[in-house]
């Protein structure tokens, strides 16, 4: 009897022929796990085979044995009769394999033999040794698949993986198309050529043709490797796997490759095909990131995991159909086309784990049932709560819609009270100008205060509201009240404590600090008067009988023939001086008399034939006396008796106000400055033909000042250097009508026609003087003025006031600065510059209205400047014919940042950001980047266009040019054509164009003196603006104001949103640009060389 042996894996005893040594159940668990073992191990330590004895089979010389299955073995052998290697498969039991493995060992042997394909391993030869069947196949030298996987020690590059498991797919549909499965697809069963890097596919051991009803019952024979085993076959129902488990265990193939282990993994076989069967294996790309030691073998494309996990579906018809569809998927990945695989819904993620857990899922839908259930009743409350809350909601909606309708009805009310509030402002004030006009501000005044503001309301006023109320209400002064008439004329003392004002009939006297009267002359109706009065009839009487006798005839009365010589009557319309002590006056009219008064009395002392003459007082009780034409005398001060007389004729005499200087002007065009002490001239010179209106004499005796041009300018001369040209005022839209030079003759103080007094600067060295201060208060015109020695300046007026201005309070709302041309607006509005003849280019601070010159940009045109000043550009003429110089200036360290030079014209334009330049030529315009000089857009003009000529604007990438036949042709930037074209009705020709700052609106001045304002992106007119009798030389556009200029001379604002005219704000102007800075708070008018006049508040 035999003796029994131990199994080696439970030390059970075991009968000494069992298989491989092993009890019943562990020889179950070795045919299950048999490739892991098999592949993990080595020849030398597999259990011995009868065949391994044999040194020879056939006609093949075994070499080596170089692999062994679950049921055979494979030698490296040599082909004797053809001299080639081969690889020699014999059953692993030898001789002693039972039928069914001998058959199944042939059908392996003839199936493989019937398939062709590159990626399958051929067979050579089917034959039997001494009883032991053996096949010889092609020797494939680079090992197994399994091998590679494990030599590698990470997972496979994604590509090679892909580029394998396509080469494997051809190979298993090349079979499937021929009705044979394999079943036992595995890296083990995939050998790779050591030539190309192929895989080819081996051991068709469980291959079973498709038509084959023959089952075999070995557990080792009916089932595959657990880690590769279709769910299908692994839940025990192998009758029913088709292709799909082939496909199954591809899916499996390509996972370890990618992740370097089976979908897989268990402590034992049966724990291994639970898990295929109930559980989802992890996603490569989550397998890749879970790998030992930390390795990462890199991010993984999702659609590989998509193709690879739907090879692994629990359900065969959701696998790829075939084969050769996963093969042609993989192949669309490699060559980066949209693969057809698509990852599961969560719906089917939800059914799959239900599957997978019963109880569980069984619970969870009683529960979602019962919380449905739940849900179902808590959705009926709601639902019933909803209708209630639907019913309230209503009615709010209801009131919410009459709520909309009340306050769209107020937005429409308050629109229209805006509208109705807009055209009263006008409306208003346009009636408060011409109150302000007629010297009637208290009306005035109250036109404007009703539209203050009230607390919510919008602020309506402008410009024009706060200058008409300076104008109205003055500037801070004194107002010296008491006169009947017009005052004529005014004087201070020599000391400056003392003032006297005269009108035609007579004549006040102020005593100061508080400027209170102290006393009036002559004193009517006194007997002083009429015994004046009685000698002079008698004096007629006996010179002049022809006139006695028409008095006593009746043809006339005595008291109209003394008129002109009456003592009640003071007669202070040409000239007042008063001494210094206040004792002695004298005066002068329109009459032949000048006339000598005790000042403290009233009396008149006595008179002097003189017409036209006028009288100055001097420090030494003296008096001069003189009459245009005439030569100047010297005489007693209290008795007009005549002590000597000055030069030849004279057309005008002036005194400082210290007395101390006094200056005679000649018809010979000579001027002469004496001293009023010893009346030896100080200098003689020429200056330019003066009408003998009026002159004015500074107290240093250092300047002279002399009206000219009709009393429309004033010419300022220099004493100490009488070469020097004169510095001239320019013209004055009103006349002159008395001046007088300040304490230090710094400053010259005019009275104006128009009410005004205006002060200039007279210490300019040349060129034009620039107007200091505008003083605004006198209702008529202003007819004298007097500074005196202390400061103090005074001004009398037709409106019968005298007013003693407060110069340091003053903030006037007009002012005068030096002639600038070209005037362009930073892109704020905050800064203005322009072109001096003299300083080069001149930047204006809006805010503060000072100057700053740029001497370095003399003889550029200022195109843009920066906000803060900072930079400037500029053009110049450029090299060429058509060509212009651009520059950019940095203003805070004075020098040029850049300069290029651009074609197509000698005309430059840029907008207020500097940020493009337009060129202008006499056909198109260009325009360019003006930081880089590169060419943006080009324009091309109409038919007989000409660009470069005629009114133009330029704001926001919108240029406006006139074009053919007086119209206006707007372009945008970017656009080669024209973006509209608008034709003036009746004929009329456009003469000036102005564009808002944002390029929205045009306004247009035509020859038909209408301004007509255009919506730039509808073409829609509307306004139009009548109210010029000349045509149109000037135009701006402000935020909610529109100023125009004519040539009629009149400056005029009108209401932007109304488009009713608001006030004429300068008459007898010419004006040549307008430009509104500080958001409308401030308008610069240019008159060219005449000077710039700005209006603020």
């Amino acid at each position: 009897m035999d003796a029994q042996q131990k199994c080696p894996s439970c030390a059970r005893l075991i009968p000494i022929a069992a298989p491989r040594g092993l009890c019943p159940a562990c020889l179950v668990s070795s045919m299950l796990f048999e490739s892991a073992e098999t592949e993990a191990g080595s020849p030398e330590e597999a259990s011995p085979s009868p065949a391994c004895a044999l040194d020879r089979i056939g006609d093949y010389e075994i070499v080596e044995e170089i692999g062994r299955g679950g049921m055979g073995i494979v030698f490296k052998a040599r082909d004797l009769r053809l001299g080639r290697m081969v690889a020699l498969k014999l059953i692993l039991t030898g001789r002693l394999a039972s039928d069914a493995e001998v058959k199944r060992f042939r059908v392996e042997a003839e199936a493989t033999a019937q398939l062709e394909h590159p990626n399958i391993v051929p067979i050579y030869e089917l034959g039997t040794h001494e009883g032991q069947p053996f096949f010889a196949m092609k020797l494939v030298e680079g090992g197994t698949l399994s091998e590679r996987i494990s030599h590698a020690g990470c997972p496979l590059p994604p590509r090679e993986a892909v580029q394998i498991t396509i080469g494997i797919a051809r190979a298993v549909d090349h079979a499937h198309q021929r009705g044979i499965l394999h079943r036992d697809l595995k890296p083990g069963n995939v050998l790779i050529d050591a030539a190309d890097g192929g895989p080819m596919v081996v051991d068709f051991g469980l291959e079973r043709r498709m038509s084959d009803t023959l089952r075999l019952t070995a557990t080792g024979s009916a089932m595959g490797s657990p880690h590769y085993m279709a769910p299908e076959q692994a839940s025990g129902t192998s009758t029913e796997a088709t292709t799909a488990a082939d496909i199954y265990s591809l899916g499996a193939v390509l996972y370890e490759m990618l992740t370097g282990r089976p979908p897989y993994t268990g402590a034992t076989p049966l724990e291994i095909l639970r898990k295929a069967c109930d559980e989802e294996p992890d996603p490569p790309s989550r397998a890749r990131g879970l790998l030992p030691g930390g390795m990462d073998p890199g991010p993984l494309d999702p659609d590989i995991d998509t193709i690879c996990l739907k090879c692994l579906e629990k359900d065969p018809s959701k696998r790829y159909a075939s084969a050769r569809g996963l093969a042609e998927d993989l192949v669309r990945w490699t060559r980066g086309e949209p693969v057809l695989a698509r990852p599961p819904s969560t719906l089917e993620r939800v059914m799959k784990w239900g599957k997978r857990h019963p109880g569980i899922s069984s619970l969870l839908v009683v529960l979602i049932v019962g919380a449905v259930g739940l849900g179902w009743l808590q959705r009926a409350n709601e639902v019933r709560l909803k209708l209630e809350r639907d019913v309230a909601v209503q009615e709010r909606q209801k009131a919410s819609i009459s709520e909309q309708r009340a306050i769209a009805e107020a937005l429409r009310a308050e629109s229209n009270a805006l509208t109705a509030r807009l055209n009263l402002y006008a409306a208003d004030i346009y009636t408060a100008s011409r109150f302000a006009e007629s010297g009637r501000s208290g009306p005035a005044l109250v036109l404007l205060r009703n539209h203050e503001p009230k607390p919510g309301e919008a602020d309506l006023r402008g410009l024009e509201w706060y200058w008409l109320r300076k104008q109205c209400e003055g500037h801070p002064a004194k107002v010296i009240a008491g006169h009947s008439e017009g005052i004529r004329t005014l004087t201070f003392t020599s000391d400056g404590q003392r003032l006297a004002s005269g009108e035609d009939s007579e004549v006040y006297l102020w005593e100061g600090p508080n400027w209170t009267r102290s006393g009036r002359f002559p004193i009517k109706h006194s007997s002083n008067s009429w015994q004046a009065k009685g000698a002079r009839g008698v004096d007629i009487f006996k010179n002049d009988p022809a006139k006695a006798l028409e008095i006593l005839t009746g043809q006339t009365s005595l008291e109209s023939v003394i008129k002109e010589s009456r003592p009640d009557v003071a007669q202070a319309g040409s000239s007042l001086a008063l001494s210094a002590d206040g004792s002695t006056a004298i005066t002068s009219g329109k009459e032949s008399f000048v006339k000598f008064w005790n000042a403290e009395t009233g009396t008149l002392r006595s008179w002097r034939e003189r017409r036209g003459a006028k009288a100055l007082l001097l420090p030494t009780n003296l008096a001069l006396i003189h009459a245009p034409g005439s030569s100047v005398e010297i005489v007693d001060a209290r008795t007009g008796e005549n002590r000597e007389t000055l030069g030849a004729a004279a057309t005008q005499v002036c005194i400082s106000a210290d007395a101390k200087w006094i200056c005679i002007l000649s018809k010979s065009s000579q001027a002469s400055i004496l001293d009023s002490a010893t009346f030896h001239p100080k200098v003689t010179f020429r200056i330019n033909q003066n009408t003998g209106a009026g002159a004015a004499v500074a107290s240093d005796g250092s300047r002279i000042a002399v009206a000219a041009n009709n009393l429309r300018s004033v010419d300022i001369y220099s004493t100490e250097e009488t070469s020097r040209p004169p510095v001239t005022t320019g013209a004055l839209e009103s006349a002159v009508q008395s001046m007088a030079f300040s304490p230090d003759g710094s400053q010259i103080a005019m009275a104006m026609a128009d009410s005004t007094v205006r002060i200039y600067d007279s210490t300019m060295l040349e060129g034009h003087s620039r107007e200091i201060q505008r003083l605004s208060g006198h209702t008529e015109a202003a007819t004298c003025v007097a500074w005196s020695v202390s400061g103090i300046l005074a001004s009398g007026s037709e409106d019968r006031s005298i007013r003693i201005w407060d110069l340091k309070k003053t903030t006037p709302g007009t002012h005068s600065v030096d002639a600038l041309t070209g005037l362009i607006v930073s892109p704020s509005g905050m800064l203005a510059a322009g072109k001096d003849p003299r300083r080069g280019v001149v930047l204006l601070d809006g805010s503060t209205l000072n100057l700053r010159s740029l001497p370095a940009l003399d003889g550029a045109t200022p195109l843009a400047v920066a906000d803060d000043g900072s930079w400037v550009l500029t053009s110049e003429k450029g090299s060429e014919a058509d060509s212009v110089r651009i520059l950019r200036w940095d203003a805070t360290q004075g020098r040029e940042t850049n300069s290029f030079e651009l074609q197509g014209g000698s005309l430059a334009i840029a907008d207020r950001t500097g940020s493009r330049v337009v060129v202008l030529g006499r056909r198109e315009a260009v325009i360019y980047d003006a930081r880089t000089g590169k060419e943006e857009s080009r324009i091309r003009g109409e038919k007989q266009v000409v660009m470069d000529s005629g009114p133009r604007a330029f704001e926001s990438g919108v240029l406006a040019l006139r074009s053919w036949g007086g119209n206006v042709t707007v372009w945008k930037s970017g656009q080669e054509k024209p973006f509209l074209n608008l034709r003036l009705p009746g004929g009329a020709s456009s003469e000036e164009l102005a564009l808002s700052d944002d390029g929205s609106l045009l306004a247009v001045g035509s020859s038909d003196n209408f301004i007509r304002v255009f919506c730039v992106e509808s073409g829609a007119q509307l306004h139009v603006l009548a109210g010029h009798s000349g045509s149109l030389r000037a135009l701006a556009i402000g935020a909610t104001t529109v100023a125009s200029a004519g040539g009629d001379g009149l400056l005029k604002l009108w209401s932007l949103p109304t488009g009713r005219e608001l006030l004429t704000l300068a008459r007898q102007t010419q004006v040549r640009q307008l430009r509104f800075l500080e958001s409308g708070r401030v308008l610069v008018a240019s008159t060219g060389n005449q000077g710039t006049q700005v209006w603020r508040y």
